[in-house]
């Protein structure tokens, strides 16, 4: 393929990630170039690159027009007893404020670990406040821990990350759970 014919490709799919062409469209002209096969992957690849969420091993990200969330964790196995380090990032891009009831302090945003038969339960004591995500991006820090609310170490195995919303809006986007290996 020539110059002329990648710069077609590339305008093709530039043109399907905006949301100019429909998928009829966009196979079409994909398959015009590439063949059919061809065509069926790099289209997938242009849908792919346009979902609202993404994930890798240590960070998962939830996207609205409005809004981006993503959970960061700094490594995925934690020794029974010990904490790690999390991090939250809310992107608002609504221009406005967003107040939420439940403090930034307490286990609003709160970020820990359950599996089938151990669930996170945050423990919070502080009434009456509110968080504040103001226009721009906002970053809480968050440690996850390997204990049990009530004492001691979870049991060994793999959990998955929870985070607590509380009463947060719907209008913010939550990221899937990561992945942690709890060892001994």
């Amino acid at each position: 393929m020539g110059t002329a014919g990648t710069g077609s490709l590339q305008t093709t799919l530039a043109s399907t990630r905006a949301g100019r062409l429909n998928m009829k469209e966009s196979t079409m002209r994909l398959s015009k170039l590439l063949g059919a096969a061809g065509a069926a992957l790099l289209l997938l690849a242009a849908v792919l690159g346009t979902t609202s969420s993404a994930a890798s091993a240590n960070s998962v990200t939830a996207r609205t027009k409005s809004w981006t969330v993503t959970l960061a964790i700094s490594r995925s196995t934690l020794k029974a007893g010990t904490k790690m380090p999390a991090t939250l990032t809310f992107v608002n891009k609504t221009g406005h404020l967003l107040v939420i009831s439940g403090c930034a302090t307490d286990a609003t945003f709160g970020v820990g670990l359950a599996k089938p038969g151990t669930p996170y339960s945050p423990i919070s004591g502080a009434i009456g406040c509110r968080t504040t995500l103001r226009p721009g991006t906002t970053v809480l820090r968050r440690n996850i821990y390997a204990s049990l609310a009530t004492g001691g170490n979870l049991p060994t195995g793999r959990y998955h990350t929870v985070i607590e919303w509380n009463s947060t809006p719907h209008q913010l986007p939550h990221p899937g759970s990561l992945y942690v290996l709890v060892t001994t």
